[in-house]
């Protein structure tokens, strides 16, 4: 049982051109139209591809439409680009199709890094930390071509990443981590200041432009 105010964020969402993800059994009923409610069966037709809301079997599957084998099936689209996906008993489901729609905040290459992301006026401020008790290196892509810079939550400093490259939208960057220790990187709107393409060296910590001739 849902809200009908819930159920029409699903829509406004979906109509906005947002992405909406189904996961275990649907609603069935409203708190204001109970079990059959017409306005919830019009939302689920819209949004997710059409259910029977008298035919929930309370394992995710409705209807003919919503998924139950192990293939996640893409229920729903529309003209603004809107996704209505259902991914049935399987929730493991939702992060690959997520991939498939939506452009993820931080992609990395190990498990166990968890990251957070916030905007501050025209920066975005990641928090990314190795939750395991040993060191490792990650290649780390971040959304959007920026500058990226380290903080330091304990001493206040910081100073600009030199090692990084803008691929496909994303900002990558390899990154050290001892265990459990966490970066701050910040990235800011790019500037015209040089940077190390490449390098033999463990580290770069600056870079300054130069004439030649």
């Amino acid at each position: 049982t849902i809200r009908r105010e819930t159920a029409a964020a699903m829509r406004r969402l979906y109509r906005a051109g947002g992405v909406v993800v189904a996961t275990g059994a649907l609603p069935v009923a409203t708190a204001e139209g109970g079990r059959g409610d017409e306005f919830l069966a019009d939302v689920l037709q819209e949004v997710l591809g059409g259910t029977d809301l008298e035919e929930s079997d309370g394992d995710g599957a409705v209807g003919t439409d919503y998924p139950d084998s192990d293939a996640a099936t893409l229920v729903a689209e529309n003209a603004a680009g809107g996704v209505g996906l259902a991914v049935g008993s399987i929730p493991e489901r939702a992060g690959d199709l997520l991939g498939q729609y939506v452009q993820r905040d931080v992609r990395h290459d190990v498990d166990g890094l968890y990251h957070t992301h916030r905007s501050v006026g025209d920066r975005d401020v990641y928090l990314l930390l190795n939750t395991e008790e040993r060191a490792r290196e990650a290649t780390v892509r971040l959304r959007g071509e920026k500058r990226p810079h380290r903080w330091d939550a304990l001493s206040g400093d910081v100073e600009p990443i030199q090692e990084y490259a803008h691929e496909s939208g994303d900002t990558r960057l390899d990154l050290s981590f001892e265990p459990y220790e966490f970066h701050v990187v910040v990235l800011e709107p790019p500037t015209s200041d040089p940077r190390a393409l490449e390098t033999m060296v463990d580290e770069v910590t600056t870079a300054e432009q130069s004439t030649v001739g």
